[in-house]
């Protein structure tokens, strides 16, 4: 979402980018200063540090409410996605009083863009106060069209959409228990997605290349979808990636980690695609023995390393003391990363990764082969995408049930790194996606040109 707002700033709109507060208590803060509850705080970046059309509003928590609830540290990412939504929309009355304050503003708000699994609700708000509602789907068309087929009572258009990517085969049999779990999943997906068909522009971050086979279906409904993929933030352009401006705009929206550059240059010291760089995402804790495993394999296969180790993960997602010393001269732990920059390095010769879809996009952008580790969602799918489709990568494991073998680990590190077709096959769709990266560009101002009549946005 951050990227798209740096986007339709540099398009001229004035764009509000709205966030939560990410303060530990009930109260909302902001720059130190203590608030009372309720109230809307905004900042605007100055032209010197960002986007000088890009602004940041916070909604505070609402005291008694789901945002001011403490979650089960042991619940998954599912139940903690559900509460996080929940927090959000208890707070619409917030953004209803926002966009009415704007109207006595020099930039009155015209449209409203949110995330596709708040629309159920901020359409409603948009309809309310008679402005534009666009949605936003921050992953693949597919993850988003498949369910959306379902909500339709299309079950069978779906279905062979899952058979034709290889998610489900002719004779595979689901337990009570796995089918039950994906029924009450789909039905909350569904809920957060009413309303979808009243947005005028559903905007998808991904491009017509990586997804044909979801391209005629999408053609062939009434909804207004136009591909913007991959959308890489302003300051990002030309490949040349402005450090300072980068985290300034992390910081401003509210992002929980923060990134560490001191990576960059021990990359500076390496050979030419030796390292490889690990990183299972934001959320996303694995095994005990899967961690020993990934390590032992990694040591084993002797390439160099870069393993992002988040500074909240519990202590059994560390690799091992005994390894890091082993392995100081080749590799490197770090709590996080500016995985952009990481990835255009070219020191790095491939990715074990989670495949979210933010990773997976921007793995294709740099040309960057990956080793799959899927674990949850829609990770599956784009595991489907990067080995069997795009065949920019490979496969790791056959079930998360199941820990993959350090000597597994080893074998597919040493098929990816040394692997020539695949990594030309992974320039060649990187040549894909830098022109479809100018494309995107046009998409957005045409959207702009089209759209927003009286350029000020609000993104939730």
């Amino acid at each position: 979402m951050l990227s798209l707002a740096s986007r339709l700033a540099a398009n001229g709109c004035i764009v509000t980018f709205v966030k939560t507060d990410k303060a530990p208590s009930c109260v909302a803060t902001l720059n130190g200063e203590k608030h009372e509850h309720g109230e809307l705080q905004e900042r605007p970046i100055s032209p010197t540090d960002a986007e000088s059309h890009l602004r940041f509003q916070t909604l505070p928590r609402m005291l008694g409410g789901a945002s001011s609830r403490l979650i089960d540290p042991g619940s998954s990412l599912f139940d903690v996605l559900k509460h996080t939504l929940a927090g959000l929309e208890e707070r619409q009355g917030m953004v209803e009083k926002m966009v009415q304050d704007s109207r006595e503003s020099d930039a009155p708000i015209m449209c409203i863009i949110c995330d596709v699994l708040l629309c159920h609700w901020v359409i409603n708000v948009a309809k309310r106060q008679a402005i534009g509602a666009t949605v936003l789907v921050p992953c693949a068309a597919f993850s988003f069209y498949v369910p959306y087929f379902s909500k339709l009572g299309k079950w069978e258009v779906g279905e062979a959409l899952f058979r034709r990517v290889g998610l489900i085969h002719n004779g595979n049999a689901r337990s009570e228990e796995e089918s039950k779990r994906l029924s009450e999943r789909l039905r909350w997906y569904m809920r957060q997605c009413e309303g979808v068909e009243e947005a005028s522009h559903i905007l998808v971050n991904s491009f017509k290349y990586l997804e044909p086979f979801i391209v005629e279906s999408i053609q062939a409904s009434k909804l207004n979808i136009q591909f913007i993929g991959p959308c890489l933030p302003t300051w990002e352009d030309g490949g040349h990636i402005q450090n300072t401006k980068g985290d300034i705009m992390a910081k401003e929206a509210g992002c929980l980690h923060t990134e560490e550059h001191a990576c960059l240059s021990w990359l500076d010291q390496q050979v030419k695609r030796s390292v490889l760089l690990v990183s299972f995402g934001s959320e996303a804790i694995l095994e005990a023995q899967q961690v020993q495993e990934f390590a032992m394999g990694i040591e084993a296969s002797r390439c160099g390393y870069l393993w992002v180790v988040r500074a909240n993960a519990p202590s059994h997602n560390i690799p091992p003391d005994d390894f890091q010393e082993r392995t100081r001269q080749v590799g490197m732990c770090v709590p996080w990363v500016p995985q952009r920059k990481v990835l255009q390095h070219e020191a790095i010769g491939g990715f074990l990764t989670h495949c979210g879809w933010n990773s997976t996009l921007e793995s294709v952008v740099f040309g960057v082969p990956m080793l799959c580790f899927p674990m949850n969602a829609d990770q599956f799918f784009n595991a489907l995408l990067v080995h069997k489709h795009w065949k920019v990568g490979l496969p790791l494991g056959t079930s998360r049930s199941v820990v993959v073998s350090r000597g597994e680990v080893e074998e597919a590190l040493k098929t990816l790194m040394g692997n020539h077709d695949l990594r030309q096959r992974a320039i060649q769709f990187q040549q894909v996606a830098q022109s479809a990266l100018l494309e995107s560009q046009e998409t957005l101002a045409s959207f702009v040109e089209d759209t927003i009549r009286q350029p000020c946005l609000s993104l939730v």
